[in-house]
C-alpha cells in the first residue's frame, strides 16, 4: 500500500489557492475540528488521523481538508462535501467549491456562483458572477445592477444587506470591509479609490487609497502615494512600510519583502526580524515557516530558529502540528520538531 499525502510545494493555504485556480477547491484545516488529513492510498484518496490510522476509507478522486466539519471531495470530475464520518452530505454535483466559512460554502454550477449551507441547501435562488466567503455575518457578492457588474454584501438570511454599488469589495474584518469605488466630479472621472464601509454600507473611512486590505490586529494595510502604510480605524496613517511587498499582521508581525529577502515588522512599524530569509510565511501558533536556501524551517517570535531548516517542503503549524516533506516522504511534526507520523 502506497501513501502519498496531499502535499504542496509551499505553505498549505497558498497551495490551496493555487489548487482552486486549477481544480476548483480551496482547502483549509480547521484546528477546532477532528484532525483528519487527506491521503492518497493506492489509487484513491481517503483520510487518516494524526496517528496515521485510516479514518475514512479511500474512494475519492481528489480530497481536501476539513473546515467547519465538512471537506470537499471530487468524484467523477464533480465536487461535493463529506462529513467527518466520511458520509457524502452534499452531493458531488458542482464544478468548483470553496471550503465552508461562516456556515456557508461557495459553489459553482454552469459558471454561476451561489452559497449552500452544511446540508447542501441553497441560501437563496440568487446566483452571482462572483462571491467571497462569509465573515462576521456578511459576504461580498458580485452581480449586475442597472446593467453593470457591481459588488455588494449579502447576509446569512439571504437578504442583500448592502446593495451592490462598488467596483470591488473584500470580506469584513474587525467590523469594516475594504471597498473600491469610482469617483467622478462634474463629469470628470477621478479614478478608483479604496475606502472602508461599516455593516450598514456607510463609509467609516472615505475612499482615498490606491489599494486596501482588511483590518487585522487593529491595523489596516493600504497602498497610497506609491508606498504601503498601516492605518487605524479612523483612517489615520500610523506608520509607513516602504518595502516591495507588505502583508497584514498575524500574531503581532507583518511579513515584508525587499530585494529578494523576507523579514518582519512589529506593530510599531519597526523591523523586528531583519530581512534574511528566502521566503517567509505568516506567524501561526507562535511559529513562522521560513525558507533558507532550498530548505524549510521554523522561527520563533525572536527570529531564532526553533526547528532548523531541513525540510524539502513544509506547512505552517495548525492545531499543534505542521506537515513536512523530506527525502520524498511526507508526515507531521509537533512543535519540538518530532515526526509524529509516519514514523
Amino acid at each position: 500500500m502506497q501513501w502519498n499525502l496531499f502535499s504542496p510545494a509551499y505553505p498549505m493555504r497558498r497551495l490551496l489557492i493555487a489548487v482552486c485556480l486549477v481544480l476548483g477547491p480551496v482547502c483549509a484545516r480547521d484546528a477546532s475540528a477532528q484532525q483528519l488529513f487527506p491521503a492518497r492510498i493506492d489509487d484513491a484518496y481517503g483520510y487518516i488521523d494524526a496517528s496515521g490510522r485510516v479514518a475514512i476509507e479511500p474512494r475519492f478522486d481528489v480530497a481536501s481538508e476539513f473546515d467547519e466539519g465538512r471537506a470537499p471531495v471530487q468524484i467523477g470530475g464533480f465536487w461535493g462535501f463529506i462529513d467527518e464520518r466520511g458520509e457524502v452530505v452534499v452531493e458531488t454535483m458542482y464544478e468548483k467549491v470553496f471550503p465552508f466559512s461562516g456556515g456557508f460554502a461557495r459553489v459553482s454550477s454552469r459558471g454561476k456562483w451561489f452559497f449552500i449551507d452544511a446540508d447542501g441547501k441553497r441560501l437563496t435562488d440568487q446566483t452571482y458572477e462572483a462571491n467571497l466567503d462569509f465573515s462576521e455575518g456578511l459576504a461580498p457578492i458580485k452581480r449586475k445592477r442597472k446593467g453593470k457588474p457591481l459588488w455588494g454584501f449579502v447576509a446569512a438570511n439571504g437578504e442583500e444587506e448592502i446593495v451592490p454599488r462598488f467596483q470591488s469589495a473584500l470580506s469584513f474584518s474587525e467590523g469594516l470591509a475594504p471597498v473600491e469605488e469610482k469617483r467622478q466630479i462634474v463629469f470628470v472621472k477621478t479614478g478608483s479609490r479604496w475606502g472602508y464601509v461599516d455593516r450598514e454600507g456607510n463609509y467609516a473611512i472615505e475612499p482615498q487609497f490606491d489599494a486596501a486590505k482588511g483590518f487585522s490586529e487593529g491595523l489596516g494595510l493600504v497602498h497610497v502615494d506609491g508606498s504601503y502604510a498601516f492605518i487605524d480605524k479612523a483612517g489615520a496613517i500610523q506608520f509607513t512600510a516602504p518595502f516591495g511587498q507588505v502583508y497584514s499582521f498575524s500574531e503581532g508581525f507583518s511579513r515584508i519583502y525587499e530585494e529578494g529577502l523576507w523579514g518582519y515588522l512589529d506593530t510599531s512599524g519597526e523591523v523586528a526580524i531583519p530581512l534574511q530569509f528566502d521566503f517567509a510565511n505568516d506567524f501561526s501558533e507562535g511559529f513562522a515557516l521560513v525558507r533558507y536556501g532550498n530548505k524549510w524551517g521554523y522561527i520563533g517570535t525572536d527570529g531564532v530558529y526553533v526547528i532548523q531548516p531541513r525540510f524539502d517542503r513544509a506547512w505552517s503549524f495548525e492545531g499543534g502540528l505542521a506537515r513536512v516533506q523530506i527525502d520524498g516522504k511526507t508526515g507531521d511534526i509537533d512543535k519540538p520538531g518530532i515526526l509524529i507520523w509516519p514514523n
